[in-house]
Formats: structure tokens, C-alpha cells, sequence
């Protein structure tokens, strides 16, 4: 009988461990990319949390500042007939004493106002909602009727897109 040599396995123990540290390499690359990830979408979250916060909030105040008109158009009416030059006249002295609010007379419509302000989005002065109503106009059920109530940009835009190139 010849001896027996000695069998050795096919994979070295070398090769095993290095495929464990393969495996657990891959393992905390994809713990990382799955806690980036997370993290991203928990800032952009945040953000969209305190956006729709900040426009809520001015959206509020700009339902308070339309209750002030409401009622001042109302009391305005109990004194005068609508459609007038005298209403006119009142509620653009009335009106005029209130912050932030602009009122034009309609130059389309004879003794229609037109009443405008802006409230701030947030805190950084980057956005407003503007609301622009029609009052005074026979073409209205009620006092007026809200023609625009709409988020805007109160910063000019600055149009760099110049790209850094090699020379």
C-alpha cells in the first residue's frame, strides 16, 4: 500500500478569510450609502417642512390682512352706496392707513379700485404672496373679488451660469 499524502483542501484558509473580509467590506459600504441617503432625504425634509411652514404662516397673515379690508369695505358700504365716486374716495383713504396695502383706482373700470400687498414668505425676504383684489366694480357679487393670490420672487434674478473652463 503507498501511504497517504496529505489531502490538502481545495480552497486555502487564506482565500476563505479574504472572501469574509470581502463580504463585510461591501457589507459597511452599503450601511454608509444607505446612511447617507437617509441623511439627504431627512435635510430635504426639513426644508420642505420649514417652506410649507413659512407659507402657511404668510398665507395666515394674508387671510388677516383680507378680514381688515372685508370689514372696512363692509362699514364703508353701510355709509355710502357702492359703485360711487364717494365709495371711492373712502375706501382709498380707509384702506391706504392699513400697512403694506396699495390701492389704485381702476383705470379700466369707472370707480373700481384695484387693492394690493404683499405678505413675506419666511424669513429671508426671498419670496412674497401677493394678492390683488378688484373692488367697486359692478361686475362683482360682494366687495371685491381676489384676482391674484400668488407666491412670488422678490429678488432680482442674477443670471451667472459662466462655467470655470481650462484656458
Amino acid at each position: 500500500m503507498k501511504p497517504k499524502k496529505n489531502s490538502y483542501p481545495p480552497v486555502n484558509v487564506g482565500s476563505s478569510f479574504m472572501l469574509v473580509i470581502l463580504v463585510i467590506l461591501c457589507m459597511v459600504v452599503f450601511a454608509m450609502l444607505s446612511l447617507s441617503g437617509a441623511l439627504r432625504d431627512e435635510n430635504y425634509s426639513k426644508k420642505t417642512t420649514d417652506r410649507t411652514t413659512a407659507y402657511y404662516k404668510a398665507n395666515n397673515l394674508a387671510e388677516e390682512r383680507l378680514e381688515k379690508v372685508d370689514q372696512i369695505l363692509l362699514d364703508i358700504s353701510k355709509e355710502t352706496n357702492l359703485y360711487t365716486f364717494d365709495y371711492q374716495q373712502k375706501a382709498l383713504s380707509s384702506l391706504e392707513n392699513i400697512e403694506g396695502i396699495t390701492v389704485l383706482p381702476n383705470e379700466e373700470v369707472q370707480n373700481a379700485l384695484i387693492i394690493q400687498y404683499l405678505v413675506p414668505v419666511g424669513d429671508d425676504d426671498s419670496e412674497s404672496l401677493r394678492v390683488t383684489l378688484a373692488a367697486n366694480d359692478r361686475d362683482i357679487e360682494g366687495y371685491y373679488r381676489i384676482t391674484e393670490w400668488k407666491q412670488i420672487s422678490t429678488q432680482e434674478w442674477k443670471g451667472d451660469s459662466s462655467l470655470p473652463l481650462l484656458q
